[in-house]
């Protein structure tokens, strides 16, 4: 290998790893993973209103489809 392609690898890898930590601060910064802990915890608990809603249905309407 030469010193060149050594050099260009490396290069690679630091802008890589720039790029990597840039993407988290990034993120910290606009809260985007807290927002995204947020929508999952909605999604969860809109799971539970509809099991919640299902299982009503089923007990009031014996002919329901699920």
């Amino acid at each position: 290998m030469g010193t060149g392609v050594v050099y260009i690898i490396l290069g690679l890898v630091v802008l890589i790893c720039v790029f990597l930590l840039l993407r988290e601060v990034v993120c910290w910064y606009w809260k985007i993973n807290y927002q995204i802990k947020l929508q999952e915890e909605t999604n969860e608990l809109l799971r539970n209103i509809l099991g919640t809603l299902r299982e009503e249905n089923r007990k009031t309407d014996p002919h329901a489809q699920t």
